[in-house]
């Protein structure tokens, strides 16, 4: 897996933000076409960078495979070209752990006469979240911000670098991705040797011979002022919840 598919913190939090602000063709009033920022596209692309998904598990999931309350969701189905399908294979029908602030995100998204077979993500039209035509929007807001041009799956390689080089559990991230052990090893190895990870390992091996290391707290938000960006959606008063910590995704 090449470094130039990797998102990093900086970017990853530049990319959210402007999903977060951007404004959307929402349809005509007075034959004027009105824009306004959509919710759902900004949770979409949060979800991908914080639990690893595939774009095409997250554009499948519906509200039956949430379970918000316990912080997860169930990866059962796969969607390409408008044609649901089983998993890629059968690691990765899973269940998916959400942090804290995914659950935040994703919670606006349950509607008040939701039904369990409403999709989680819809576009402008109301409709699930088209693979295809999110991958444009995420083209276009990578030019308009000056990133390097990557394709959707970055997100999910960001998810492993980032979690392996912050020592996350090799076998609870195999889980997690439905990536099987060999696979990472194989594509994010390198990811594996983080200065304090290494420095760790080393002084268990000889402890008089290695400096002690104190692992990095979170990175701090990217010109955070405490100032709040409040969002209404679907009548909910929604807030920006800030970004958590980048991780690596995988092409599988």
């Amino acid at each position: 897996m090449r470094p130039a598919r990797i998102v990093d913190a900086e970017q990853r939090d530049r990319l959210l933000e402007y999903f977060f602000r951007k404004g959307w063709r929402v349809g005509r009033h007075h034959g004027r076409y009105q824009t306004r920022p959509h919710f759902p596209y900004y949770a979409f692309l949060f979800t991908l960078f914080y639990t690893g998904m595939r774009p095409s598990e997250a554009v499948a999931l519906r509200l039956r495979s949430l379970d918000l309350a316990n912080g997860a969701l169930f990866v059962e189905r796969s969607r390409s070209l408008g044609a649901e399908a089983a998993p890629k294979t059968a690691a990765a029908a899973r269940v998916v752990r959400l942090t804290a602030r995914n659950v935040e995100v994703l919670r606006p998204l349950v509607e008040l006469r939701a039904e369990p077979e409403d999709y989680v993500f819809k576009n402008t039209l109301g409709q699930p979240i088209d693979q295809r035509s999110f991958y444009k929007l995420f083209c276009s807001a990578q030019r308009a911000l000056g990133i390097r041009m990557r394709d959707l799956y970055a997100t999910k390689d960001t998810y492993v670098s980032t979690a392996l080089t912050r020592g996350v559990n090799l076998a609870w991230l195999s889980e997690q991705t439905g990536v099987a052990d060999a696979t990472l090893r194989r594509h994010y190895g390198r990811f594996m040797h983080a200065d304090a990870a290494d420095a760790l390992e080393l002084s268990k091996i000889d402890s008089n011979g290695s400096k002690s290391v104190q692992f990095a707290p979170p990175l701090p938000l990217r010109g955070a002022t405490g100032r709040k960006n409040p969002l209404i959606y679907k009548r909910i008063l929604v807030e920006q919840k800030g970004f958590e910590p980048s991780t690596p995704t995988l092409r599988t």
